[in-house]
């Protein structure tokens, strides 16, 4: 059986998941092993979460009207909802932090993904798509597992322990999908 464009994109995001989990947890602690000040280990997490789940949100609604799989269409719609329901949980957990708050658009690169999804012709859509997804949800899991193991304790590891078991339900999908 011959691979798809899409599915040899996913097993590279793959193969790269557990540097980016080291990364990623070192990222959030300091040098001498014990957890940065709350103040910028929690903002530099809500930064990073937050403008993921924005990412995820945005991509999936202008997938909704754009992805020709009815499959893969109900897929973006969880994710759009699971992802809001995940932005306004990080906000109500940055506001119980001290001295954080939960951005409110997109950074560069994710701006940039969005824009290459407006910009891609339908042929190439479904697939973009879940390539960009799953890139996102492989840096996600990352992201906040790492956080909830290194983290001091707060409602942002509390946030992100929860949200783990839905980042990887929708990694998982992602990667099964063969478009």
């Amino acid at each position: 059986m011959s691979r798809t464009p899409i599915a040899d994109a996913v097993t590279s995001v793959e193969e790269s998941t557990e540097a980016a989990f080291a990364t990623v947890a070192l990222s959030y602690a300091s040098s001498d092993g014990g957890a940065e000040p709350v103040s910028n280990e929690a903002q530099a997490f809500a930064n990073d979460a937050g403008t993921g789940e924005l990412f995820a949100i945005q991509s999936s609604q202008l997938a909704l009207g754009r992805l020709s799989n009815a499959t893969l269409k109900v897929l973006a719609q969880r994710i759009s909802d699971a992802h809001g329901m995940a932005m306004d949980e990080l906000k109500a957990a940055a506001a119980a932090a001290t001295n954080v708050t939960a951005p409110t658009e997109l950074d560069q690169a994710g701006a940039d993904s969005v824009a290459r999804l407006r910009a891609a012709d339908d042929a190439a859509f479904n697939a973009l798509y879940v390539e960009l997804e799953a890139s996102s949800h492989v840096e996600a899991v990352a992201q906040f597992s790492g956080y909830a193991a290194t983290a001091s304790p707060g409602p942002l590891k509390d946030f992100a322990a929860r949200t783990v078991p839905m980042l990887e339900q929708h990694l998982a999908e992602l990667r099964s999908f063969t478009v």
